[in-house]
C-alpha cells in the first residue's frame, strides 16, 4: 500500500490442468478478496477501499467506491446477500501519509514496518505504535476519540452490494483484523488476524 503498487491480479485456474492460468485483470491495487456469482466476480480492490464486479461475458462494474474500511474477502450469504470484511478503517492520517510522497519513503527506508503509518491488523500492544502516549491514552485510558490503528468490521450487503447490517469490533476491542467471514449453520465464522482467532457469531435475529 505504502508503494502506491497495481499488481493485484484476477486469475482463472483449470483445477484438471496444469499452468498459470489465464489473467482476467491486473493493474488491481491488491485485489485481496473474489467470490463468483453467476457471469461475474465480485472482488475486493482493498487499497482504493471498493468492490468491483468483473464481468466474465460483461463489461466490469463498480459496485461501491467507497467502503469505510480496506476490503478483503468476500462471501455469499445464505439470503442471497454478501459478507464483507474489511481488516482495518480508514483514517485522515493515513489518508494524508499516501499523499506525501517524501514521508513514505523516507517512512519505508528508516522505519521498521510495524510502526509505519499504515492501517494493521491489531494494535494497542506496543508504546512504539504510531500516535501513542498522549495522544491515544493517558495515563492508561483511552480517549473516545483516539483515531484507529486497528479495526474489526464485517459489512452484510444485499444482493445488489448495499450494506444492510454488520458487526464491528471498535477501537477498544481485541477482535480486530478480520479478514475472512464464512456463513455456516446458522452462525457465521471470522477469522481474526490481529488476536489470531476464530470467532462465532449467531445470526439468529441479526
Amino acid at each position: 500500500m505504502m508503494q502506491l503498487g497495481r499488481t493485484g491480479r484476477v486469475v482463472a485456474l483449470d483445477a484438471t490442468q496444469a499452468g498459470d492460468g489465464r489473467v482476467l485483470r491486473s493493474g488491481l491495487r491488491y485485489a485481496f478478496g473474489a467470490c463468483v456469482a453467476g457471469d461475474a466476480i465480485w472482488v475486493s480492490e482493498t487499497w482504493r477501499n471498493r468492490l468491483v464486479r468483473v464481468g466474465v461475458r460483461a463489461a466490469d462494474e463498480v459496485v461501491t467506491d467507497w467502503v469505510p474500511g480496506y476490503p478483503c474477502r468476500i462471501n455469499r450469504a445464505s439470503d442471497g446477500g454478501w459478507w464483507l470484511c474489511a481488516f482495518a478503517g480508514r483514517t485522515h492520517l493515513i489518508e494524508f501519509v499516501l499523499r506525501e510522497p517524501a514521508f513514505r519513503r523516507r517512512m519505508i527506508a528508516e522505519v521498521d514496518p510495524r510502526y509505519w503509518i499504515a492501517p494493521a491488523f491489531g494494535s494497542g500492544d506496543d508504546f512504539y505504535e504510531p500516535l501513542q502516549g498522549a495522544h491515544v491514552k493517558t495515563r492508561g485510558v483511552l480517549k473516545p476519540y483516539a483515531p484507529p490503528r486497528s479495526y474489526g468490521l464485517v459489512i452484510k450487503l444485499d444482493e445488489k452490494g448495499v450494506p444492510a447490517s454488520s458487526f464491528q469490533s471498535r477501537l477498544d476491542g481485541k477482535n480486530h483484523g478480520a479478514v475472512a467471514a464464512v456463513e455456516c449453520g446458522g452462525a457465521l465464522y471470522v477469522l481474526a488476524k490481529g488476536p489470531r482467532r476464530v470467532l462465532r457469531l449467531p445470526l439468529h435475529g441479526a
